[in-house]
C-alpha cells in the first residue's frame, strides 16, 4: 500500500466525520417545527382534518393529546399515508413520507430518530456528488485527477444548506441526493450513449419527480444542456433521452393526476406564498437580495451567523459581492469547460430562481425567500465552486499559495457557517415563530390554559416543545379545511387561572390585516365582548401571545 492510498483513505475518513459530525450531533435538539410536525403527521398516517375534529369536540385538554397524531398507530398502514397526502398535500409527491411511514415504524417518533431519515440522504448526497463532479470535469477533460471529485464532496460535507436541511424530518435531503443521483446519471448516459445507461437515467429521473414535484423543473435544465450539447439537432443522443424522459413521465402520471384533480385543495394549502413581504414593488432588500443570499446560503452563510446590526450591513456588501466575485473568476477560468456544461450551471441557477426573484420585483412577494425551492440554484453554486476551487488550486507556481490560501480561508468559513448552523435551535429557513420563544415563555408560566385558533401545524409544532400537562383550548384550522369564521376568533377558554391567546400567524394569508390584528390584540382594541387582550411582554413571544382577562 503506498503512501498516497494512506492519504487518500484519511482524507475520505476525515470528510465523513465530519460530515457525520455536522448531521448527527444534538440531532434532536433543534425545534421541531411547522412544516416537520406536518410531515410527521402525514408519514404516520393521519390528516389535518383529524386533528381539527378532535380537538374542536373537545374542552380543555392537555397539549400532549396532540402528540398521537405524530406517532406510528397500529391502525394506520400505508394507504393512510398515501390518503393524507391526497386529500390535503397532493402537491407534496410521496417517495419520502412513505419511506417515513415504515422509518417511524423501525425506529420510534423522537425527533432525532424522524431526522435519520434525511441525515442518510444528505450522506449518501457526498459518493453521488463524486460521481457527478467526476462526470462533469474529470470525464470532459477539465481536469485529469479525480482529486477535484474530493473537493466538491468537502464542499458539499460543509454546505451550511445540507446541514441545515439534514436535520430536518423533511424532503429535501433526498430532493438534493435525487438531483445530484439524476445529473450524473444524465451526463453518464451523455457520454456511452448506451440503452442501460439511459435506462438508469430514466430511473432516477423517476425517484426524483416521486421526491419532489419541481423536479420537472429541474428537468428542464437537463433539456437545455443536451439542447445545447447536440446543438438543436435531432441526434440519438436527443431521442434517446427523449424517450428515457417520456418513460419517466409515463411513470409519474398517476400522481400528476391526483395533483390535478386536487389543484383546488393545492391553491388553498399554497395561500401563504402570496404573502407580500413588501407593501410596494420593486423593492431591492426583500426581492432581489435573495438572489445573492442563496449563494451565500450555498457554502458561506456569512449573513446567518452575524447577528450584531453594524456587521450585518457589512455582510450583506460581502454577501453581494459573493457571487459577483465567484461569476468573474469562472468567466476567467471558464476555458476548461465545454460549452453545454456552463449551459447546465447557467440553467440551474436560474430555472427555478430566476422567475421566483422577477416575480417577487414586481409584486413584493416572498418565493425567492423560499429556500427550499431554491434547492437547484444551490446544486448550480456548488458545482460552481468546485469548478473555481480546482482551478485556483491548479493554477501555475506563481499563484500557488495564494490560490492555497483563498481555498483554505473559504473552506474555513464554510466549516464555521456549517458549524454554526448544527448548533441552532432554528436553521435560516424558519419564521421566528419557530424560535421557541412561546415556548420559553410558556416553560416558565405555572397554570395557564392556551386559548388558540391557530393552524393544526403550530399547535403541533408547540405540542412538541411545551410541558406535557400544559391546558390547551383549540378551534384548529387547517388550510384545506373549509373555514368560514373570522380571521382571528378567540375560544371561549372561561374565566380560571392565567388565560393566553396564542397566535403563530402562520399560513395567515392576508398579510394586510396581519399587523393590525396583532396591533389590536396587544393593545386591548381587539372586538371581543368576553375579554380584554393585552400583549405579553417576553422577548421574541411578544407577536405570537396575548394575555386575555375576562370583561
Amino acid at each position: 500500500m503506498t503512501r498516497e492510498w494512506w492519504l487518500r483513505w484519511l482524507a475520505i475518513g476525515a470528510i465523513a466525520a465530519v460530515a457525520l459530525f455536522l448531521r448527527l450531533d444534538a440531532l434532536g435538539e433543534p425545534v421541531t417545527w411547522y412544516d416537520e410536525s406536518i410531515t410527521a403527521l402525514r408519514s404516520t398516517g393521519h390528516t389535518e382534518k383529524e386533528v381539527v375534529d378532535f380537538v374542536g369536540s373537545k374542552g380543555v385538554i392537555p397539549i400532549s393529546d396532540l402528540h398521537r397524531f405524530m406517532q406510528p398507530d397500529p391502525a394506520k398502514g400505508l394507504g393512510d399515508t398515501l390518503q393524507s397526502l391526497i386529500r390535503e398535500d397532493a402537491q407534496h409527491t410521496p417517495a419520502y413520507y412513505v419511506l417515513a411511514h415504515y422509518w417511524t415504524k423501525w425506529t420510534g417518533p423522537e425527533p432525532y430518530n424522524t431526522r435519520l431519515l434525511a441525515v442518510f440522504f444528505s450522506m449518501l448526497s457526498l459518493p453521488a456528488f463524486y460521481w457527478l463532479c467526476r462526470e462533469l470535469f474529470v470525464r470532459t477533460g477539465a481536469f485529469e485527477s479525480e482529486w477535484i471529485c474530493w473537493i466538491g464532496v468537502f464542499v458539499l460535507a460543509l454546505s451550511p444548506f445540507h446541514v441545515a436541511f439534514a436535520r430536518e424530518h423533511r424532503e429535501y435531503s433526498m430532493w438534493m441526493f435525487a438531483m445530484i443521483l439524476t445529473s450524473a446519471a444524465f451526463f453518464r448516459a451523455l457520454r456511452l450513449d448506451t440503452r442501460a445507461s439511459w435506462i438508469a437515467f430514466s430511473a432516477a429521473l423517476i425517484l426524483a419527480s416521486y421526491t419532489h414535484l419541481l423536479s420537472w423543473a429541474f428537468w428542464a435544465v437537463l433539456a437545455i444542456t443536451i439542447l445545447v450539447r447536440e446543438r438543436s439537432l435531432l441526434t440519438t443522443r436527443v431521442r434517446a433521452f427523449a424517450l428515457a424522459s417520456i418513460a419517466a413521465g409515463v411513470l409519474f402520471l398517476p400522481w400528476a393526476w391526483i395533483v390535478i384533480q386536487n389543484r383546488s385543495a393545492i391553491q388553498q394549502d399554497l395561500a401563504w406564498a402570496k404573502t407580500l413581504a413588501s407593501p410596494t414593488h420593486f423593492h431591492f432588500y426583500t426581492s432581489l437580495f435573495p438572489a445573492f443570499r442563496v449563494a451565500d446560503l450555498s457554502f458561506l452563510d456569512l449573513y446567518t451567523s452575524v447577528e450584531v446590526e453594524p456587521q450585518k450591513r457589512f455582510t450583506t456588501l460581502a454577501v453581494m459581492a459573493f457571487p459577483i466575485l465567484v461569476a468573474a473568476a469562472v468567466y476567467f477560468f471558464g476555458r476548461r469547460l465545454n460549452g453545454y456544461v456552463v449551459a447546465f450551471f447557467a440553467a440551474l441557477l436560474m430555472v427555478i430562481s430566476l422567475p421566483a426573484f422577477v416575480s417577487d420585483f414586481v409584486t413584493g412577494g416572498v418565493l425567492g425567500a423560499v429556500w427550499r425551492y431554491a434547492a437547484p440554484t444551490v446544486l448550480g453554486w456548488e458545482l460552481i465552486l468546485t469548478f473555481l476551487f480546482g482551478c485556483l488550486i491548479s493554477s501555475g507556481v506563481r499563484w500557488k499559495s495564494l490560490s492555497f490560501a483563498i481555498v483554505g480561508i473559504a473552506l474555513a468559513v464554510s466549516g464555521y457557517s456549517a458549524y454554526w448552523e448544527h448548533s441552532t435551535q432554528s436553521s435560516f429557513q424558519k419564521r421566528p415563530t419557530d424560535f421557541g420563544y412561546v415556548a420559553d415563555y410558556l416553560n416558565n408560566v405555572i397554570g395557564s390554559t392556551i386559548a388558540t385558533d391557530d393552524y393544526v401545524g403550530a399547535l403541533l409544532s408547540l405540542s412538541t416543545q411545551t410541558p406535557p400537562n400544559l391546558l390547551l383550548l383549540a378551534r384548529p384550522r387547517c388550510p384545506s379545511c373549509p373555514d368560514s369564521r373570522p380571521a382571528v376568533e378567540i375560544p371561549d377558554a372561561g374565566s380560571t387561572g392565567k388565560l393566553l391567546f396564542y397566535r403563530s400567524w402562520m399560513n395567515f394569508g392576508n398579510a394586510s390585516i396581519q399587523k393590525p390584528m396583532h396591533q389590536a390584540l396587544s393593545s386591548g382594541t381587539f372586538e371581543d365582548p368576553r375579554y380584554r387582550t393585552s400583549g405579553i411582554q417576553a422577548p421574541g413571544a411578544e407577536y405570537y401571545l396575548y394575555e386575555l382577562t375576562p370583561k
